[in-house]
């Protein structure tokens, strides 16, 4: 018996070996010549063309594997080619990389495809076409909108602070589940969004953040109505985001103004007083600190149609991945008895969206149900009994409800079904679904959509109560 399955196997195996000697299995994936021949694409950033002729700009980034000409930097080890190109086209603009590199251009690497937000307001698709249709392009690619700065800017960014730009990327959104103020999103999911003309898409949005060694950016999410870098709201559109820059703007230039006549008034005095000490003014360079830049993953970028509208983050993000089932981890602080920090980890979540119909009227009832961890406790009474634990339930289910209406109201707000209810509809009611898709715009504006939220408490990890604190119930 075992010698006929010996046999059986070596007679596959041989089939095998035949058939795959029937045809050139060497390069399976197409890549001509050698490695050192080519050059592997690991991202590109998509800008609008400034020559006043072509329509796109592109900016492609792989590793340097030797030393040959081209834009180069080498960042952590690692040595960086930058190539940038013009076309009218997305592949007319593909096709003229081969008129800068010596080397064949090869696509089937690409981790980030990264569109500026001035290419995004116009039409995404007209640039997504390519690469869903091109054969060498994958799937999986990740799509990332590019905040306040353009694409090449921001691939670029990685020569300022000597590291290699893709492996930053890989480094944000290796860590976006232990806050899940944004989530990945592939260009295979994107483009399936895109093709349900009643649901609207959302893109992680990133922007580059340069700060002083001594500026310290802080945040409670969930617990407060201030976003993480200042007073910015965290859903705004794109014309609400002009109104602040312009604000910001006027604001910074009559401080600048300020200080620049403040400075004049005393500049002569100060000048004599260096020349007669026969000394000579300090370099201010030399003492400032240096700007830290570094990338700043956080929210979505929200589209309307197939137009970038505008963004939300912080705790407003955070809700619409509650609704949406994408929360992997994160940190909800609550206050115990004595209004102290008690920080609550989540460990699981889910969310499922219910669907009644009142004659051709929806209603969606979202329910939301998470475990956590307590993590830390900043005071020294003992909260791990039945009263007080069930308070802190409560408040983290106040928290969790309160981030998920925020971005219901955004969405209805601005009548943008981010939330899935249309898909909802459609797979609980497909009958149903096809009289209410018909006025689908204004029915979903003004629907009734309710939170419920549950949660327990599972662990405390390695102690039980605070250090000092006293035993026993209180």
């Amino acid at each position: 018996m075992k010698k006929d399955l010996v046999l059986i196997f070596l007679i596959i195996v041989s089939g095998v070996v035949f058939f795959m000697s029937l045809f050139d299995f060497k390069n399976p994936i197409n890549i001509p010549g050698n490695i050192e021949q080519n050059y592997f694409v690991l991202a590109v950033g998509i800008d609008k063309a400034n020559d006043g002729v072509n329509k796109f700009k592109l900016t492609a980034i792989g590793e340097k594997f030797n030393a040959t000409s081209g834009d180069t930097s080498s960042t952590s080890g690692k040595s960086a080619e930058i190539v940038t190109v013009d076309g009218n086209t997305m592949f007319e603009t593909v096709r003229n990389f081969a008129l800068f590199k010596s080397k064949s251009v090869f696509w089937g690497h690409i981790k980030y495809i990264l569109i500026s937000e001035e290419v995004a307001k116009e039409n995404i698709l007209d640039i997504l076409d390519f690469f869903i249709r091109d054969h060498e392009l994958r799937f999986d690619t990740t799509i990332v909108i590019v905040k306040d700065t353009s694409a090449e800017s921001f691939i670029r960014s990685g020569e300022q602070i000597k590291q290699f730009t893709v492996d930053l990327l890989d480094g944000v959104f290796h860590n976006i589940g232990k806050l899940s103020l944004t989530y990945e999103i592939r260009l295979s999911d994107v483009m399936q969004t895109f093709n349900n003309v009643y649901c609207s898409a959302y893109i992680p949005a990133i922007s580059m953040v340069s700060r002083k060694n001594d500026e310290i950016s802080t945040s409670k999410v969930g617990n407060s109505t201030v976003p993480i870098g200042g007073g910015k709201p965290v859903g705004t559109t794109l014309a609400e985001e002009n109104i602040l820059k312009e604000e910001i703007n006027s604001e910074s230039d009559s401080k600048s103004k300020e200080e620049d006549s403040s400075k004049s008034d005393s500049s002569s005095n100060q000048g004599d007083n260096l020349q007669s000490s026969g000394s000579t003014p300090k370099d201010s360079t030399s003492t400032k600190e240096k700007d830290i830049l570094y990338l700043n993953l956080n929210g979505f970028a929200v589209f309307d149609g197939v137009k970038l509208l505008g963004y939300v983050s912080d705790y407003m993000a955070r809700g619409l991945n509650w609704i949406n089932s994408n929360i992997v981890s994160t940190i909800i602080v609550v206050k115990d008895e004595k209004e102290k920090d008690v920080s609550m980890e989540v460990i699981n979540s889910s969310s499922k969206i219910k669907i009644d119909l009142d004659g051709n009227i929806p209603q969606a009832s979202i329910n939301i149900n998470f475990s956590t961890n307590i993590g830390e406790v900043m005071s020294q009474d003992n909260i791990f009994n039945e009263v007080e634990l069930s308070k802190i339930i409560e408040k983290q289910n106040d928290i969790v409800k309160k981030e998920a209406e925020s971005i219901i109201e955004f969405a209805q707000k601005n009548n943008l079904d981010i939330l899935g209810i249309s898909d909802a509809i459609y797979h609980q009611h497909p009958l149903k679904w096809d009289i209410i898709k018909e006025n689908w715009k204004e029915t979903f504006k003004t629907m009734e959509i309710t939170v419920n939220v549950q949660s327990n408490v599972n662990r405390t990890y390695h102690i039980r109560q605070p250090i000092r604190s006293e035993s026993g119930d209180k």
